[in-house]
């Protein structure tokens, strides 16, 4: 990051790991842009950073797969900061646990909206921000738990496709500012993960699996096309 008030946009910080995730940037001194669909939740984290002495916090109220939303977020971080130094992709879709082929077509796609395309638009909006910056770095939220477990097989696909995506961006990158890398938190206790059905057994709260992600955020790492799990299976 350069030696101004670094900026970074977390996308996904109403709640859990990604409000954990922007309060720990908020400690680091970066101006916070958060994205997410709820105002009300939004402005619960706006609240908690504040409450940690730090003004410097925005809110984008949106669906991250409004490509057209995202466009407008974008300018307006062009027009008032020039370059973006931290991208935070932590949005996730879980379809329902269930055999493969009785999922439905609406609940298949919804999952690649927003588990690939919608990481895609981020990346196609956002790289030119990015580069701008001397020294960037993005990070997306995957879920390798997923991966040869029976049911999960729409959430597996979706976050494969992500890893496979943000892995051929992180190598386009390898030689340049940007540096890319996934993160994989492992079994968290939320709201998504009892809603679906999924065990609690063994699920760590978002708080303890952020040391994990430091080494990505923070200023001057070497890490480029990793896949960082905190909890090794």
């Amino acid at each position: 990051m350069s030696s101004e008030t670094p900026v970074a946009l977390v996308v996904g910080a109403s709640r859990g790991l990604g409000r954990d995730i922007a309060l720990w940037l908020a400690r680091q001194h970066a101006h916070c842009v958060l994205l997410a669909r709820s105002q009300k939740d939004l402005e619960e984290t706006e609240d908690a950073i504040k409450a940690q002495g730090s003004s410097a916090v925005s809110l984008a109220v949106m669906d991250v797969t409004d490509a057209g939303a995202l466009a407008v977020v974008t300018q307006r971080i062009a027009e008032r900061f020039g370059r973006l130094d931290g991208l935070v992709y932590n949005v996730g879709c879980q379809p329902p646990l269930m055999p493969i082929d009785q999922l439905s077509v609406d609940d298949w796609q919804r999952a690649f909206n927003v588990n690939v395309t919608a990481a895609w638009h981020c990346i196609k909006a956002l790289t030119p921000l990015l580069l701008a910056s001397s020294d960037a770095r993005a990070v997306f939220v995957t879920c390798r738990e997923a991966q040869k477990q029976p049911y999960w097989g729409g959430l597996a696909a979706s976050k494969g496709a992500l890893e496979a995506m943000v892995l051929s961006w992180a190598a386009e990158h390898s030689r340049d500012s940007l540096r890319v890398n996934l993160f994989d938190p492992g079994p968290l206790l939320s709201e998504a993960r009892s809603a679906s059905g999924a065990s609690l057994q063994g699920a760590k709260k978002a708080i303890d699996v952020i040391e994990a992600l430091k080494p990505l955020l923070e200023k001057g790492g070497t890490q480029r096309g990793t896949i960082v799990q905190a909890q090794k299976s």
